[in-house]
């Protein structure tokens, strides 16, 4: 492992992520202050790590995680999924990854749902 990488490794765990986290964010090339230091529980940094592993970028990863989406709602899906998730928390629609398990994590199937909610309740975009 370069010295760079032994430097990022050596960084997410002060951070408090787990080795195999650590491995999976260097591997991901990943920076540390991307990540950042905020504070993160054991669940958030557990399903920060496997939406890397699921395909997602570094920022993507962040959002479906402030999000509060969980990665066995969306699996797979997690990349596609982040536009819906940008979008509702842009307008602080409720239960986010309550209405991806609702479309088995299919985030165009979610942003399809919440487009018919606002058709029947006479709202305009």
């Amino acid at each position: 492992m370069s010295d760079d990488k032994v430097a990022a490794y050596a960084r997410f765990r002060k951070l408090g992520y787990t080795p195999d986290e650590a491995r999976i964010l260097v591997h991901s090339k990943v920076e540390p202050d991307v990540v950042g230091t905020e504070d993160r529980s054991d669940d958030d940094k557990a399903a920060y790590a496997r939406f890397l592993e699921l395909g997602c970028t570094p920022e993507d990863a962040n959002t479906l995680v402030r999000a509060g989406v969980e990665p066995n709602v969306v699996g797979a899906n997690a990349p596609s999924a982040v536009p819906f998730v940008g979008a509702a928390l842009y307008h602080d629609l409720d239960d986010i990854n309550g209405r991806l398990e609702a479309t088995g994590g299919d985030g165009e199937a979610a942003w399809q749902e919440w487009a018919d909610e606002n058709e029947r309740n006479g709202w305009e975009g």
